[in-house]
């Protein structure tokens, strides 16, 4: 018997996936303020709203509501003005304003608590004309407190006309909706209140595209590889979610717990893909213009005619040149590293530098600097290069010194400057 995969009606309703995406569109919302927070924030998930930014006395509360687009058409759902998800936002945040039943807050406890709150609707759907949007705006543009009243007679007017809420059972929808306008009507603080409601329209692929951009300018990785260090960084906030969940307790971050949670994500993308590889390469007559090989030959390591040397230290200087341009250029490589692996590279070539020309007289002979140079290069080429806390293997640390006689900022000879640095520098 074929099977109908079709779902009927009644299937539809009962599937949960609509919840899945909803709580998928709440947790992006909350990660991209986890990846974008500043020195001194607490940002949390479900503490005091679907997400918290807290730093010093301000808080800003944002409610995360999904839509899922159902039909053929896969159409555009737009908020209308008794939407139910934005009303019961602003009579959650109203609430929590009042401070509740039980523990009321007084008129200047209740001003203090909306002067030290913001709260963001974000949702899916498309904003257009809104009429709560546009009264927020205007308040926050100083109308007078009397257009409240009018506006929200207008939505309120809208119901009892018949106007879809976006619920089936609409006598339901409109007596609970309209129950929540009511109380903000009654609300003494409305004005005051309002003006700190402000709203977001953005889709799911928005708030993801938001953090892959985030990760690309602020934390310095590539967009191909942004993508990965996101799925990374969603799938490390899932697990403490997880861990969280069984205690009961909130999923919050310091600034300085964020750093020491997820900076393994970034250090990991970064390390997976130094992938340093010596690249051997066929004699070139102009190896020999390199500054790196005119060094080596300087100090008589090998002679201008010997193809398989030169051709051999040109193979390690470009391996390291060519993939350490490649990894600054991706962002795999920050400019303090680049400044950290340098220093320390040129720190441990002028120790060894000043030890073998110590006791070295000025009037040395050629042939005594050249001794006394084999000596230092010979010590600098057992000396292994970590790059990020990796050792790169002595070929590719070979190559990195290379590239720094090349840009003429480390020498073998005694005299290099002088031959090297004036040659190829009019500053030097």
């Amino acid at each position: 018997m074929e099977q109908n995969n079709k779902l009927t009606t009644a299937e539809e309703q009962h599937t949960a996936m609509d919840k899945v995406a909803g709580f998928t569109y709440q947790f992006f919302c909350f990660l991209y303020h986890l990846l974008s927070m500043k020195p001194g924030e607490v940002v949390s998930f479900e503490k005091w709203d679907d997400a918290t930014v807290e730093k010093g006395n301000l808080v800003t509360m944002y409610q995360s509501k999904h839509t899922v687009r159902v039909g053929a058409d896969d159409k555009v759902v737009k908020l209308t003005n008794r939407a139910s998800d934005l009303w019961k936002a602003i009579d959650v945040w109203r609430d929590l304003t009042v401070g509740g039943n039980d523990n009321k807050r007084t008129q200047e406890e209740m001003l203090d608590y909306i002067y030290n709150h913001d709260f963001v609707f974000v949702s899916n759907k498309v904003i257009g004309d809104n009429k709560v949007v546009k009264l927020c705006d205007e308040l926050r543009n100083n109308a007078e407190d009397k257009h409240i009243e009018e506006v929200l007679d207008e939505i309120t007017n809208e119901g009892r006309l018949g106007t879809d809420t976006g619920n089936k059972d609409g006598r339901t929808q409109y007596r609970s909706v309209q129950m929540m306008i009511d109380e903000l009507k009654s609300f003494d603080l409305r004005e005051q209140f309002l003006k700190k409601v402000t709203f977001e329209s953005k889709s799911q692929d928005d708030i993801k595209k938001d953090c892959v951009d985030y990760i690309t300018d602020y934390v310095r990785f590539s967009e191909e590889d942004a993508e990965k260090v996101f799925e990374d960084f969603f799938a490390e906030a899932v697990k403490d979610l997880f861990d969280r969940a069984d205690s009961g307790k909130p999923l919050q971050y310091t600034f300085e717990e964020q750093k020491k949670r997820f900076e393994r994500v970034f250090q990991y993308h970064r390390e997976e893909d130094l992938n340093f590889q010596i690249q051997m390469e066929g004699y070139k007559k102009e190896f020999l213009d390199l500054v790196c090989i005119q060094q080596l030959i300087k100090v008589r390591d090998f002679a201008a005619s010997d193809t398989v040397e030169v051709a051999k230290n040109a193979s390690y200087f470009y391996s390291f040149k060519n993939r350490y341009a490649e990894l600054i250029e991706q962002s795999k490589i920050l400019e303090h590293e680049d400044e950290e692996f340098r220093a320390d590279a040129i720190s441990y070539w002028e120790n060894e530098f000043k030890r073998a020309y110590k006791k070295l007289k000025d009037d040395a002979t050629e042939d005594g600097i050249v001794e006394k140079a084999q000596d230092l290069l010979y010590e600098v080429r057992k000396h292994e290069l970590k790059l990020r806390k990796k050792w790169l293997g002595l070929a590719i640390s070979n190559g990195a010194y290379y590239y720094l006689t090349d840009e003429c900022l480390i020498g073998w000879h005694r005299d290099w400057k002088e031959f090297f640095k004036k040659k190829y520098y009019k500053d030097g």
